[in-house]
């Protein structure tokens, strides 16, 4: 099967919707709707908490502003304020109407403006029909085939805590971590950035990146040097007791084939994974979804399958990338591909 034609997992992190007439959330799972006149709607069966707008720092601007926490558990827009409180529930700072309403009475918004994902450090969006990638160092990534106009930005110094995205009054513009892409006037994109500003090819964009979770609990780790695509369990495999298993490799190829004969997570052709996979999970140790899957140990081996030579096999710690070689009765850790 080919990349494309797999799913990503939807990223955790803050999903917005900017129109006209409304500028929509999803924080934490939970939609939440503010208006121009500061009037909030939340879609929740949690409690959610009130106060008035004393602490709401949005400045009026030519477009629409909207305020961000470094952990993205607030957002500012329209005078209002919500923010995730410990244990899953939302503060509303607003001096306007605030409505409660069941989770299942969300709808789609019938009028689609700017929409907005911030994820992992950074903020994607589509702009005229090409997808926008800004990191919070303010590198921006234009996926198009067509020619973008680049301008460099005067360095603003070190980048406050909390971001501020603004988009611009027409939607054909949205500025950034001290980044500005907008609609140049042959229909194409400008960029007025201080950081790196890459231009990817269109088709780029829907690729997977390495460190990509799918909705079947795998994770895109790369590809091998012949062009297969690896991808890593999301999880090690585990004793019955939820404890993280250390196996001998003598008897690992008895828990991997019990484990396709179960159709774990919904797959029956896992195997152990050799040196280059390991390399591969390592280089993307850090990536996107799948550091969230390690531990932070360090010298935690996991096995491969490829031969040492003199009764040995290959074992890395996919922290620090050393190996080194271990016979077949020494236990590992054990992390699946497939």
């Amino acid at each position: 099967m080919t990349t494309a034609a797999k799913t990503a997992k939807t990223e955790a992190g803050l999903q917005l919707n900017v129109t006209k007439e409304l500028t929509t959330a999803t924080l934490n799972g939970t939609k939440v709707e503010i208006t121009p006149e500061s009037a909030v709607t939340v879609f929740s069966n949690q409690g959610v908490e009130t106060k008035p707008a004393t602490d709401v720092t949005v400045e009026d601007t030519e477009g629409f502003q909207i305020g961000l926490s470094k952990n993205f558990n607030t957002v500012a827009a329209n005078g209002a304020q919500v923010s995730l409180k410990f244990g899953g529930e939302l503060l509303v700072a607003t001096d306007g109407k605030v409505q409660i309403k069941p989770a299942a009475e969300v709808a789609n918004s019938a009028e689609e403006g700017l929409q907005l994902n911030v994820a992992n450090g950074v903020t994607t969006l589509t702009l005229s029909g090409k997808k926008v990638e800004i990191t919070s160092i303010g590198d921006v990534t234009v996926y198009t085939n067509d020619d973008v106009q680049r301008a460099t930005a005067p360095a603003e110094g070190e980048l406050a805590a909390d971001n501020k995205i603004t988009v611009g009054k027409n939607f054909d513009s949205i500025t950034a971590y001290n980044a500005t892409i907008e609609t140049a006037t042959d229909g194409g994109l400008a960029v007025t950035a201080a950081s790196k500003v890459q231009i990817k090819h269109a088709e780029e964009a829907d690729a997977l990146k390495a460190g990509t979770a799918l909705e079947d609990g795998t994770v895109f780790v790369g590809k091998r040097a012949d062009g297969t695509e690896v991808f890593v369990a999301g999880e090690d495999v585990m004793e019955s007791e939820g404890k993280r298993l250390s196996i001998a490799f003598n008897d690992a190829a008895k828990q991997v084939a019990k484990l396709n004969k179960e159709n774990y997570l919904g797959h029956n052709d896992w195997r152990i994974p050799t040196e280059e996979e390991l390399d591969l999970i390592h280089q993307s140790r850090n990536k996107k979804d799948l550091g969230k899957t390690f531990d932070e140990l360090y010298n935690v081996y996991y096995m491969s399958s490829t031969s040492a030579g003199h009764d040995t096999l290959v074992a890395e710690d996919l922290t620090s990338g050393r190996k080194e070689n271990r016979r077949g009765y020494h236990t590992s850790r054990l992390r699946l591909v497939r």
